[in-house]
């Protein structure tokens, strides 16, 4: 009976014990509570504590060669990852080749500030967009596109490949009928051995979308638009100058009729001459570029003195040389 009495004791003590420990931790939880809260029951703060930095800005430079001034658009560029595509800036270029704002002051350094953009950056697309107010979608007139490895991307146009691409025109006047004015018109066709059949004279891709080619003449500084057109195997949607008999289902125009004022001597003219040349160019699929020409020529030949008509004559590719480029970088 002694030892029984010595065991109830000994619990009794230990249970004590655990309810001491247990008040002993409330307290000292709720001495904590009051550290870290303020009077008010706030999360209290340290004065003494480092404040959280603010992450640096980052930044996407433009250095951009050959862009042309755009009269009644203006440039966008634009960050794109996998999920989203982020603006990072308008801007269009002035006689010196700079970057301006769409008020017409120059961008100190090409840069652009990189704003609320999580996604990793994949490339960076410029776009041609119409007028002068901010958009918020690129159009589908994409001019140039770098892809960005560690930040750095070399900038191109990349809507179409011209690397194949050949052309060729034969001076002709089909609208105004056989053997009149035959160096009057200047057509993108090709013609066989006997000149009794035509085929497409431009081997050149479907233009990409947004995008159309314009053919051109240069007479003695008269700038003269032949028509533009989709695809080298259709007629193109000019035939302004035409005549009244039917024209070949190829891009080209007969000039006949409706002779602006620039041509003193008025229709017909004779194109071959050290003064002509004839050019074909991309442009921006719209009515605001109607009227003028972004200077991106795929093809160029001069007509000369001599050139007779129903013959073949090469253009020479030249977009190499005045497409724009550049370098992009993200830091």
């Amino acid at each position: 009976m002694p030892k029984k009495e010595s065991t109830a004791s000994g619990s009794n003590i230990l249970g004590a014990l655990i309810g001491i420990g247990i008040i002993i931790s409330i307290i000292v939880a709720g001495l904590y509570i009051l550290k870290i809260t303020g009077d008010d029951g706030g999360v209290a703060v340290n004065e003494n504590a480092e404040p959280t930095p603010t992450p640096a800005p980052r930044y996407v430079s433009l250095v951009l060669d050959n862009l042309p001034t755009l009269a009644n658009g203006h440039y966008a560029a634009w960050v794109v990852g996998l999920n989203s595509t982020y603006q990072v800036g308008e801007f269009n270029v002035n006689e010196s080749g700079k970057l301006t704002t769409l008020d017409g002051n120059e961008i100190a350094e090409n840069e652009f500030i990189l704003g609320d953009f999580s996604e990793t950056p994949d490339e960076v697309i410029v776009t041609i967009e119409v007028g002068d107010t901010n958009v918020s979608e690129p159009s589908a007139t994409v001019l140039m596109r770098g892809k960005l490895q560690n930040g750095i991307g070399a900038m191109e146009f990349s809507a179409v490949d011209l690397s194949a691409a050949e052309g060729t025109f034969v001076l002709a006047t089909p609208t105004n009928g056989a053997d009149t004015d035959e160096t009057s018109g200047i057509w993108f066709i090709s013609l066989n051995d006997d000149k009794t059949e035509e085929s497409a004279g431009l081997t050149v891709p479907t233009a990409p979308e947004g995008w159309q080619y314009a053919g051109w003449v240069d007479y003695n500084g008269v700038i003269l638009e032949t028509g533009k057109f989709v695809s080298p195997n259709a007629a193109d949607f000019l035939g302004l100058y035409n005549g009244d008999q039917d024209a070949p289902p190829f891009p080209g125009e007969d000039f006949i009729n409706n002779a602006p004022n620039t041509i003193e001597s008025g229709f017909p003219i004779a194109l071959p001459s050290d003064n002509t040349r004839v050019y074909v160019t991309l442009e921006p699929i719209s009515e605001e570029f109607a009227e003028e020409t972004l200077g991106l020529e795929v093809f160029s030949a001069n007509v000369a003195a001599d050139a007779q008509p129903q013959t073949n004559y090469s253009f020479e590719r030249v977009y190499q040389d005045n497409f724009p480029s550049g370098l992009v970088v993200i830091r």
